[in-house]
């Protein structure tokens, strides 16, 4: 449905909306991506305190509450517009008592030490020197890091995580070099790599990390492999399950 320059997006299941413009910062498949990655390693128990850094328009954290994260979570939104429609989604979401918008830059807002359960983000993607930047100021700031490196995330969910808590994040495969170690870094070491590719053929074109505070010489590692389609274009077993809630059934 499209509303003056919005567009209302039912995603996942049934219920669940997102609104969000229909030019400049728009979701992606990497949203749900992030949503069931963090999830799967909730285990039995599902009830956390969590924050979302660079949370957009909300779509991560709501997506974790559709799939039964129990728990308060915390979103930061430096941007202005999309903080209105993190809020805005989060009401029409009836999740208004469980996700809380914070508006701020990240790099300066103050968080007590060690207070949240788990940390997750979709940081912005790219250098700014890297491709040519859109000329689109959500676009840009959403790919490119203008107000905000994966350094930056690293630094502040790092600082806000619990001892043992988890931190998760999802990141270009072409960067993969540049991203472990930033979090070596922090004194963070990746439990779990999963590299996610399209097709059986294709090259892995995102990486998802699962991070503990540890010490990356000494931690096990464990490296996986998502594949969203098969050859024939149809989704796979796991592709489904991301894209979309049981019984949901194929979108038409």
């Amino acid at each position: 449905m499209i509303d003056g320059l919005f567009s209302q997006d039912r995603i996942f299941d049934d219920r669940t909306v997102i609104k969000q413009g229909l030019r400049g910062y728009r979701f992606s498949v990497d949203a749900l991506l992030l949503a069931w990655f963090v999830f799967r390693h909730m285990g039995k128990q599902k009830s956390f305190f969590s924050l979302e850094l660079g949370a957009g328009s909300g779509v991560v954290s709501l997506l974790l509450k559709r799939h039964g994260l129990i728990g308060k979570i915390d979103c930061v939104e430096r941007d202005a517009g999309l903080c209105s429609l993190l809020k805005e989604n989060v009401e029409q979401n009836a999740l208004s008592e469980q996700i809380f918008p914070l508006c701020g830059d990240l790099r300066f807002l103050r968080f007590s030490p060690e207070q949240y359960d788990i940390v997750f983000f979709n940081p912005p993607y790219h250098p700014p020197v890297a491709g040519r930047t859109s000329p689109d100021k959500e676009k840009a700031t959403a790919r490119h890091e203008l107000f905000g490196s994966l350094d930056d995330f690293l630094q502040k969910g790092k600082f806000a995580l619990k001892k043992k808590g988890r931190l998760f994040f999802i990141h270009p495969a072409n960067r993969a070099v540049y991203a472990y170690a930033k979090i070596a870094s922090h004194g963070l070491a990746p439990l779990e790599t999963m590299a996610v590719r399209e097709h059986e053929t294709d090259d892995p074109s995102l990486f998802l990390y699962y991070c503990v505070s540890s010490d990356p010489i000494k931690t096990k590692q464990r490296f996986t492999l998502l594949t969203m389609k098969n050859n024939d274009g149809s989704d796979t077993p796991e592709g489904k399950t991301i894209l979309y809630a049981p019984n949901r059934g194929t979108r038409t």
